[in-house]
């Protein structure tokens, strides 16, 4: 191990860049994780190979905005007697009304 050569090649490659946004986009990595790695990236990378990851990354399609998630509700009600619809009815307006 003492006798072997330094590598020349950088930490921070642009495969490894192209990863880690990648990785951060599926969002696979938590911002809190990437908060503290971006900037040793950009300390220790070059800055061409960074522009050159970013390019690949968010060039040519590969990047899409997922769609923005959205919070379902279902509400099942049993009742015995009574009207079922006139209680859905009643229901259906009072969150209708508490969500507008």
């Amino acid at each position: 191990m003492i006798d072997e050569p330094i590598s020349e090649k950088p930490a921070f490659d642009v495969e490894t860049i192209v990863k880690l946004l990648e990785g951060q986009i599926a969002q696979h990595y938590d911002a809190y994780r990437m908060l503290s790695r971006w900037p040793i990236v950009l300390r220790e990378a070059n800055p061409e190979d960074v522009a050159k990851a970013l390019v690949r990354v968010l060039s040519h399609g590969q990047y899409v905005r997922r769609e923005q998630r959205s919070i379902v509700t279902n509400i099942t009600i049993t009742c015995s007697g009574g009207d079922p619809v006139a209680i859905a009815d009643a229901v259906a307006k009072t969150v209708t009304a508490r969500c507008s």
